[in-house]
């Protein structure tokens, strides 16, 4: 699935800017951002998830903590603290149960996340969704920030959802909208716009 990755984050900013004015107002106005993204492991999909509905700083300070408690955030080390010690670091009981599931199903080698890759992003957001607490937001933000797939877009972060209204404004239907239609095939790209133009415009973490 290498096609449907992010090879040149800069050039395809241009294309975007390019073909849609909305894009062309962020880049001019804020320029382009800076380009991040996580490594494809179990430990990036534990942030991930204790991301879920609360903020960036909170989830960071949850995340510090857990992995000075157990050293390092690997399966083996989730397994062994258990669902009661992840709930002591600040996960909620939901957030914990997932994460040590999570490290069970990978230790049990009955999940490969370095498999995935050679997954479509529709087989992809199958297989991590049946997965009890990782939705679509997670398995979307996984997708986009760790495996660098280019048309990803999380439909039901808040950010996106508020950027791009206050971007586009009444041009285009709230269902295309919602889906990020626009912007394909690169949603991932014209995504990282949008939370850049939101946080930037907006003072948002």
């Amino acid at each position: 699935m290498a096609d449907h990755k992010i090879k040149n984050f800069k050039n395809n900013v241009n294309k975007l800017a390019s073909r849609y004015s909305e894009i062309k107002l962020i880049v001019d106005f804020w320029g382009i951002p800076k380009y991040w993204y996580r490594e494809p492991s179990f430990r990036s999909l534990v942030l991930i998830v204790i991301e879920q509905q609360i903020s960036t700083i909170a989830a960071k300070t949850i995340f510090n903590k857990l992995e000075k408690y157990i050293n390092e955030v690997s399966t083996e080390a989730v397994i062994s603290i258990g669902i009661e010690g992840l709930m002591h670091m600040g996960l909620s009981k939901k957030k914990s149960f997932c994460c040590y599931n999570l490290a069970k199903l990978i230790s049990n080698k009955e999940l490969s996340l370095s498999k995935l890759d050679h997954d479509s992003d529709e087989q992809v957001l199958k297989k991590l969704t049946k997965i009890p607490g990782i939705g679509p937001w997670t398995a979307s933000m996984y997708m986009l920030s760790a495996m660098e797939r280019i048309d990803i877009w999380p439909s039901t972060d808040l950010g996106l959802i508020n950027g791009s209204k206050d971007l586009i404004k009444n041009r285009i239907t709230d269902q295309s909208l919602v889906l990020g239609m626009r912007w394909s095939p690169l949603r991932s790209i014209a995504a990282r716009l949008i939370w850049h133009y939101y946080s930037k415009k907006f003072n948002s973490n």
